[in-house]
């Protein structure tokens, strides 16, 4: 079964190995947001950081 990682790589319409995306997030050096940039940027994707102060605002958060 995909990872939600390799999922995430097909929705974006990523080229990649189902089977080795998979073995990356599993492997994550870093098993927090900013290993998931890492990994993300390991495959042509940039990421962005954004604060939120407040958590009732995270649906005014624009979606790719």
């Amino acid at each position: 079964m995909a990872s939600i990682f390799t999922r995430w790589l097909d929705l974006l319409g990523v080229p990649h190995t189902a089977a080795y995306s998979d073995e990356a997030f599993a492997g994550m050096t870093f098993h927090t947001l900013f290993g998931l940039s890492k990994l993300l940027q390991s495959y042509g994707i940039d990421t962005r950081g954004i604060r939120v102060a407040d958590t009732a605002s995270f649906a005014a958060i624009p979606l790719p």
